[in-house]
């Protein structure tokens, strides 16, 4: 009778690897069963203290299975796992922007950061919020720029990495009231106590009906989250970007879906009360036409 010849598996790495991981489990089992019957037959106290060391043998015995088996099988395991973190590399880097992406939408729900309808600015892109899912939200463009409110006709939409990374300011408030502001611009030889006081008139004048309704909102509002109560008055802030020129801010209470409205409302009411003489030279030699533009554009 001819020996046996092994050498086959041992230059074949894996089926050697295969055979010592048969003849290692059949020494498992072997163990195994021959451990809890000799255990079994043994006079205990008992029978939960003997249940207990056949539970705490099968337990030890098939750690170290586990464990030889791992031995056994150590440089496939290495070769098997760079080989994985290669492929998951190739795949990071290849669809690294869908992932950022899915992060984002995992990160915008997750946080509540916004629900449709709402109006949202992310970078250079405002506009209300239509659809929105795990790789992309879409937007109804509001603008051009920051001081208009109305719907320029175009449809943005953004990829929701940007979520991750840069800040989102969400102008829809938690309530159908809030309060908005808008500047306007003078110059200092114009007669400013004139232009406030028209400014801050046709403000009261539009508002007027809103202030109670806000009120009670930001009363609430503070008594929930502990902040200090705002007026909700109408009132104008100035400030001086240069030397020679003026900025009046307006601040008024307006219902969140009509605030571009309101503002309108203001500025014409304005222009048609507060006297021509008001503004100096410098501020009528101003482009009529540029001016006109930029403050009568409707919502």
């Amino acid at each position: 009778m001819g020996v046996i010849d092994f050498h086959f598996l041992q230059s074949n790495d894996f089926l050697y690897s295969v055979g010592n991981s048969l003849v290692l489990f059949l020494c498992y089992l072997a163990v195994r069963i021959v451990t809890v019957r000799t255990v079994s037959r043994l006079a205990f106290e008992n029978a939960e203290l003997k249940r207990k060391w056949i539970v705490y043998l099968k337990n030890i015995t098939t750690v170290i299975f586990f464990t030889a088996l791992a031995v056994i099988w150590a440089s496939k395991l290495q070769t098997f796992a760079l080989s994985l973190a290669a492929v998951a590399a190739a795949v990071a880097v290849t669809f690294k922007e869908y992932m950022l992406c899915v992060l984002g939408g995992v990160f915008k729900s997750s946080s509540n950061l916004f629900k449709v309808g709402d109006r949202i600015e992310i970078k250079e892109f405002r506009g209300d919020v239509i659809d929105h899912d795990f790789l992309t939200t879409t937007l109804l463009e509001i603008g051009p720029g920051h001081q208009l409110h109305q719907f320029t006709g175009k449809t943005l939409v953004i990829p929701n990495s940007l979520f991750l990374s840069n800040p989102l300011i969400n102008e829809t408030a938690r309530t159908n009231i809030g309060l908005h502001s808008f500047e306007f611009p003078a110059y200092i030889t114009d007669d400013l106590v004139t232009i406030e006081n028209e400014l801050l008139a046709a403000a009261r004048a539009v508002t007027e009906p809103y202030v109670p309704e806000a009120q009670r909102v930001y009363h609430r509002l503070s008594v929930a989250e502990g902040i200090v109560e705002p007026a909700v008055e109408p009132r104008i802030s100035v400030y001086f970007p240069e030397a020679h020129r003026v900025i009046f801010v307006v601040r008024f209470p307006t219902p969140i879906k009509r605030k571009g409205k309101t503002e309108q409302e203001i500025i014409r009411r304005f222009l048609k009360s507060v006297p021509r003489q008001s503004f100096s030279e410098a501020s009528l030699a101003t482009d009529p036409a540029a001016t006109e533009g930029q403050v009568f554009d409707k919502k």
